[in-house]
């Protein structure tokens, strides 16, 4: 019986991430394009919400659509693409990965994103048996920062090099380097620094009138 309860569990889990990967909504695909490795330019809609792995290739893909259909590209067919405001590069490593640039500047720093999942736990019931805590399986999208100068040479943010690494990516905004070092921005605090340093950088660009 136990088994039989485990059994179903593993399958809704994988019924719900099933559906997270699956049919696509025509408002997930985005404007963008793609260089391929002869540098051609391609334009079309991508949904990069849907970046999976394909199950028998092992592939990492995005969904691109054109007027002929859609096709699942691959790392090894393109060297980077643009969808919306949000720019990715490619390795081509035995891993191959689609990298978003997430600082571009002497230091680079870039995103791999993924989907990570948080299964309810189990609890002993009151005359036996078990009890299920939490609900059903529930997966959120999370976001492991690499630096380096290109995709194919990368080593990994962490807790502990977090502070000498941003403050050397963000050394250009010294006031950022001070909140990273007093600690008003933590390792926890990424996507807000990162997206506070990118306004700067915009706002710095724009010409003035």
């Amino acid at each position: 019986m136990r088994f039989l309860f485990f059994f179903i569990l593993l399958c809704s889990a994988t019924f719900a991430k099933a559906q997270l990967f699956g049919v696509i909504p025509i408002n997930k695909f985005q404007a963008g394009y793609y260089y391929d490795l002869n540098d051609q330019k391609i334009i079309g809609k991508i949904a990069k919400d849907a970046s999976s792995r394909n199950t028998f290739t092992s592939k990492n893909y995005f969904l691109f659509k054109s007027d002929t259909g859609r096709v699942r590209i691959s790392p090894d067919m393109i060297k980077s693409f643009v969808v919306g405001l949000d720019s990715f590069t490619v390795s081509h490593g035995p891993d191959a990965q689609f990298y978003k640039v997430v600082i571009d500047g002497p230091s680079k720093l870039f995103g791999l994103s993924g989907f990570s999942s948080q299964a309810p736990t189990m609890s002993a019931a009151p005359g036996g048996g078990m009890t299920m805590n939490g609900g059903g399986t529930t997966f959120f999208k999370s976001t492991t920062y690499f630096y380096g100068p290109d995709a194919d040479h990368l080593s990994q943010l962490t807790r502990k090099n977090y502070a000498e690494v941003m403050s050397l990516i963000v050394a250009d905004e010294p006031s950022l380097v001070e909140k990273i070092k007093d600690k008003t921005y933590r390792y926890g605090d990424m996507k807000e620094l990162t997206e506070v340093y990118n306004r700067i950088k915009s706002i710095k660009k724009t010409p003035s009138k």
